[in-house]
């Protein structure tokens, strides 16, 4: 019986740490603004002897805002991100199913225009898409999940017709729950607004404190993740997804960095 106990606990822990599921640990895109003008968008993972050589999946004369990335357990990648134009913004999306890179799509999902993407990966594996969209005069938050080929129904988090609402983050709440955290504008002053991922669907919470949401972001810019081996100039804006967490953790830097 014991024998059969440790095989069966061998094989778990086979299938558990397979190359498969833990080829990624880590995955992280940037965003460069170069010296002469434009943007490059980077892309690394983690591997078994540090981070993959980068990969540029995008470039462009104007800027490039809020790089976000998020892979799964069957290795797809998502990698979305904001070009923002003197006279618009958009949306990119690149996924990389079977390790090759799909073109790059611009995704409109929103009447008016699309910022401010955010990905993250649920308990189930589902990958998420959060991001603010402009519907008419107002942006408003909003979410959608992956469908297999495309991003499903949208589902709208915000519901503040005093002003926009801007800026989204996913966090972990104290309990290991799923947050997506913004910042609304209640006619006055900015507030903090969150809304709880529940099964497949969004619940509002209570308003948070807008000043710790604030020094929180400031604080990224203080981290310093490890960066992989390439030569960045900044100001440089960066995203850093852990499959432990499910969650792509944004950093910026306003300073120029030469990482060799």
């Amino acid at each position: 019986m014991r024998k059969v106990v440790g095989w069966m606990v061998f094989l778990w822990l086979a299938v558990l740490l397979s190359p498969s599921l833990l080829a990624a640990r880590q995955l992280m895109v940037w965003a460069v603004v170069r010296e002469e003008g434009g943007s490059d968008l980077f892309f690394s993972q983690e591997e078994e002897n540090g981070w993959s050589e980068p990969e540029c999946l995008f470039s462009t004369p104007h800027l490039i805002r809020h790089p976000t990335v998020v892979g799964n357990r069957e290795q797809m990648i998502w990698v979305a991100w904001q070009e923002v134009t003197p006279s618009q913004e958009f949306m990119w999306q690149r996924i990389r199913d079977r390790g090759r890179w799909q073109n790059q799509e611009r995704l409109q999902l929103s009447a008016g225009g699309d910022e401010d993407p955010v990905l993250f990966v649920d308990s189930t594996d589902t990958v998420w898409l959060v991001w603010s969209g402009l519907e008419g005069n107002d942006r408003e938050i909003f979410a959608a999940s992956w469908l297999g080929e495309r991003w499903g129904e949208r589902k709208r988090l915000s519901h503040n017709p005093a002003g926009p609402d801007k800026h989204p983050l996913v966090i972990r709440a104290a309990d290991g729950g799923l947050l997506v955290s913004w910042s609304g504008f209640d006619g006055s002053l900015y507030r903090h607004r969150k809304a709880r991922l529940v099964g497949t669907h969004w619940e509002l919470e209570r308003d948070g404190d807008e000043r710790k949401r604030q020094a929180y972001l400031s604080g990224l810019g203080k981290q310093s993740p490890v960066l992989p081996p390439a030569k960045l100039l900044g100001p440089v804006q960066l995203s850093l997804f852990s499959t432990a967490t499910g969650i792509a953790t944004p950093y910026v830097f306003n300073q120029k960095l030469s990482v060799q």
